[in-house]
């Protein structure tokens, strides 16, 4: 059942992604539903199941962008790698995080795009530093907003449908090992 959630999920965030205009003010960003669903399973689940669901989702949006195609699974899998490797030392379950990771994925997901349209030469003229510094604030002030939601409506979603356990006095999440 959590793989078919993932897969839902998943689905509609590319539909909600693809749906919300980009912000004119962030430098052209779109919402960063899809990393927020990403960055939500590397939170709570194995590594197995954040890197599938970073795969998947970055061919996704591979398939919808005109981004060099594995750009976007190498760069999800790169942050859920790190948001795995790191969730022992963060309280789960708390706005405040879900906010700091939302940002700082955000922006780092703009960064490593970036880098990755400096490595072919045709686009390295076609992206100045000051647009990619204004995508990373825009993609990360708005990973900074979604990811709490994000996370409250999967954690609902698992919780109502058998996946997810609720643990009574664990509001931080230090009780948590999965």
């Amino acid at each position: 059942m959590v793989w078919l959630i993932m897969i839902l999920a998943l689905g509609a965030a590319v539909v909600l992604e693809n749906a919300v205009p980009a912000w004119h003010l962030g430098g052209q960003t779109r919402l960063p539903a899809v990393l927020c669903v990403v960055m939500y399973y590397a939170l709570n689940h194995s590594l197995v199941a954040a890197l599938a669901a970073a795969l998947v989702a970055g061919v996704m949006a591979d398939a919808i962008s005109g981004l060099p195609p594995g750009s976007t699974p190498l760069a999800f899998s790169l942050l859920v790698a790190a948001v795995s490797r790191n969730r022992g030392f963060v309280f789960i379950r708390q706005w405040l995080t879900h906010m700091v990771i939302g940002a700082a994925a955000g922006a780092v997901l703009m960064l490593i795009m970036y880098g990755v349209l400096c490595l072919r030469l045709e686009q390295m003229r076609a992206v100045s530093p000051a647009v990619a510094a204004l995508k990373m604030l825009g993609a990360g002030l708005q990973g900074m907003l979604l990811m709490p939601w994000v996370f409250m409506a999967l954690e609902g979603l698992e919780k109502m449908t058998g996946c997810r356990r609720s643990l009574i006095g664990d509001e931080f999440g230090i009780f948590d090992k999965t």
